[in-house]
């Protein structure tokens, strides 16, 4: 048996030589390629420059010249308003939002929820100023127990890093107000459109030895038209005959950030065809400001 194992190898020898060869020459092709590749690998990368999510390239910033899309600002601020009859009123800015396309149209529309304290007695003194915070509800573009509106200002010829100027402004919106019947005294809810326009002159204003937390002094003068409801020409008992009242606004304020917000406005009707209308109104407001920062 082991003499036939013998002469098998014999044969089989020069085979697996050769197979060894062929085998050799094989790995030494592959070991070949393997070494091209690498080496042009290596030569390829030196010219090619890494992906931009490489953690040794950096993502170049955003340019600061792309437009800034305007964000909701959601319950940041609102005022408390003070007025010759001894009410006070107090709203907030439930949102102000922009529509449109940022840099070109862009139509901005605010939100007002104000409540009002009524800080008197009892009885017909106690009804006749409830009335009068009607008067003023009507005519003060910024009251209502609920208010939507759209506003806008117009600088005329502005100068780069000038603060002094005359600007065009208008409002247009329309609130639910709550007001008292002339003869019954009885709590009524209606609502009015209202639409305002005039002129805005403003200037710097600042602290002694402050001039970096520079502010704004301003003078405003408006012309109102509101237009009443059904509602109101049913229950209040109060004229116009015609469903709309005018009148105008003188209004005047200081604002420096963290030291004063405070305005003060004087209101007029222009023939409202009832002695409480005629009445002038005069309305103090301190603005404040909920945001961080």
């Amino acid at each position: 048996m082991k003499f036939l194992e013998i002469i098998a190898l014999f044969f089989c020898l020069p085979i697996l030589v050769k197979s060894q060869q062929a085998n050799s020459v094989l790995l030494s092709d592959s070991l070949s390629l393997v070494k091209d590749t690498i080496r042009e690998n290596s030569t390829s990368s030196s010219a090619t420059p890494l992906p931009v999510n490489s953690p040794v390239v950096k993502a170049p910033a955003p340019s600061s010249s792309l437009p800034q899309t305007k964000k909701p600002e959601i319950f940041n601020s609102g005022f408390i308003d003070f007025q010759n009859s001894g009410q006070m009123n107090a709203s907030a800015r439930v949102f102000k939002l922009y529509i449109g396309e940022p840099k070109k149209f862009m139509l901005p529309l605010s939100v007002y929820s104000g409540v009002s304290g009524n800080n008197f007695n009892a009885g017909n003194t106690a009804a006749s100023r409830g009335s009068e915070q009607m008067v003023l509800g009507l005519i003060n573009p910024m009251s209502g127990v609920f208010n939507l509106s759209t506003e806008n200002t117009f600088r005329f010829r502005k100068k780069p890093k000038s603060l002094t100027g005359l600007s065009a402004v208008y409002q247009v919106g329309e609130k639910m107000i709550t007001g008292q019947q002339a003869f019954t005294f009885t709590s009524f809810s209606f609502f009015s459109a209202y639409a305002n326009t005039g002129l805005l002159f403003q200037t710097g204003a600042w602290e002694k030895d402050k001039e970096k937390n520079m502010g704004m002094f301003w003078l405003l003068f408006r012309f109102h038209l509101v237009q009443t409801s059904n509602t109101f020409q049913a229950l209040s008992g109060y004229p116009p005959d015609k469903a709309f009242f005018k009148g105008y606004s003188i209004g005047t304020g200081i604002e420096i950030n963290n030291v004063l917000n405070i305005k003060s406005y004087y209101y007029r009707y222009l023939n409202p065809g009832a002695a409480i209308f005629e009445i002038p109104v005069y309305q103090l407001t301190f603005n404040y400001s909920m945001k961080g920062g």
